[in-house]
C-alpha cells in the first residue's frame, strides 16, 4: 500500500509537470524546466517540514557503529539470495531511465518533455496497479513471486524494444511496470521475513545501500549505451538488454524459488513469530 501511494501521487506529479511544459510552451514561457525544479525543491522542503513537526518520530537507538552492517546482514543466510536478486535487478531496471527519455525525445523529438512526462505517467498508473495486485497474493514474500515479477517486466521492455509506435510501446510501459512492485514487494517481503527485531533494519538499510549503489551503476550503464548507438537506435538497444537481464534474472528466481523458499507469511508467519517469543496465539 505504501508503493501505491507513493506511485499514485507520482503520477499526479507527472502529469502536473507534462500539463505545465505544454502550457508554456503554448504561452512562449522561456525556460520552464528551471520553474518545475523549484517546484519540486518546494515539495521537498514541506515533506521536511511535515515530518520534523511528527512529534515522538521514530526512537529506539539512536546511535550504533554503522561499520560492519552489511558483514552483519549477510551473516543471515536466508538473506542473502534475496539481497543479491535486489542488487541485479536495481542494476537491470535502472538502465530504463536515460533510455526512457532518449526513447520520448526519439518518439517526438519537437515535444519529447511532454512525450516523457505521458510515458511516466504510464509507468506510474502500472506500477501503482501492480502494487495493487501483490497487495492481493497469498505468498507475497517468496523468491517465485519475485521472479514473476523480474520476468513480467523482462518481456514487456523486450517489446518495448521492438514496438513500432508510440501507442505499443506506451501499452507495454503499462505492462512492464505491473513487474516492478511484484518484484519489489516480494523482495523486500521476504527480507523483513527472514530477519527478526534484532537485525530487521540493520538488513533493510543493507538493501537500501546496495540498490542505491547499484541504481547508478545501472543508470550509468543505461545512459551509456544509449549515447553509443545514437538517438535513434541507443534506447532500444537499452531496452533490450535490460529486457534480457530482467528475464536472465526472474528465469533464475523461478528455479531458486522451488528450494528458497519462506513457507510462513500473513497470518501464518506472525502466529509463527509469536509462538517463538512463547506468547499464545489463536492457533493454541
Amino acid at each position: 500500500m505504501v508503493a501505491a501511494v507513493m506511485t499514485g501521487s507520482g503520477a499526479i506529479g507527472f502529469g502536473l509537470a507534462g500539463a505545465g511544459l505544454g502550457i508554456a510552451q503554448f504561452l512562449g514561457i522561456g525556460q520552464p524546466t528551471s520553474m518545475l525544479f523549484v517546484v519540486d525543491g518546494a515539495t521537498f522542503a514541506i515533506a521536511g517540514l511535515l515530518i520534523a513537526g511528527i512529534a515522538n518520530l521514530g526512537g529506539g537507538i539512536s546511535a550504533i557503529r554503522i561499520t560492519g552492517a552489511f558483514k552483519r546482514a549477510w551473516a543471515v543466510g536466508g538473506a542473502r539470495p534475496h539481497l543479491v536478486m535486489g542488487t541485479l535487478a536495481a542494476f537491470f531496471l535502472t538502465m530504463s531511465f536515460p533510455a526512457l527519455l532518449a526513447l520520448a525525445y526519439r518518439l517526438e523529438p519537437a515535444a519529447g518533455g511532454q512525450t516523457y512526462s505521458a510515458l511516466e505517467v504510464v509507468l506510474s498508473i502500472g506500477i501503482f496497479a501492480g502494487s495493487l495486485l501483490i497487495s492481493r497474493s497469498q505468498s507475497i514474500g517468496s523468491m517465485r513471486t519475485a521472479g514473476v515479477g523480474l520476468l513480467l517486466t523482462g518481456l514487456f521492455s523486450l517489446l518495448i524494444a521492438l514496438a513500432p509506435n508510440i501507442y505499443v510501446i506506451a501499452l507495454a510501459i503499462f505492462a512492464a511496470s505491473l513487474g516492478n512492485p511484484i518484484y519489489q514487494v516480494a523482495n523486500q517481503t521476504a527480507l523483513l521475513e527472514v530477519a527478526d527485531s534484532s537485525n530487521r533494519g540493520t538488513i533493510m538499510a543493507s538493501r537500501f545501500t546496495l540498490v542505491q549503489t547499484a541504481s547508478v551503476a545501472g543508470s550509468a550503464v543505461g545512459g551509456f549505451i544509449t549515447a553509443q548507438f545514437g538517438r535513434d537506435l541507443g534506447p532500444l538497444v537499452a531496452y533490450g538488454v535490460l529486457a534480457i537481464g530482467l528475464i536472465l534474472l526472474g528465469m533464475f528466481a523461478l528455479a531458486a524459488g522451488r528450494r528458497i523458499s519462506n513457507p510462513l507469511h500473513g497470518r501464518a508467519y506472525e502466529e509463527a513469530t509469536l509462538l517463538a517469543a512463547g506468547v499464545p496465539t489463536q492457533a493454541e
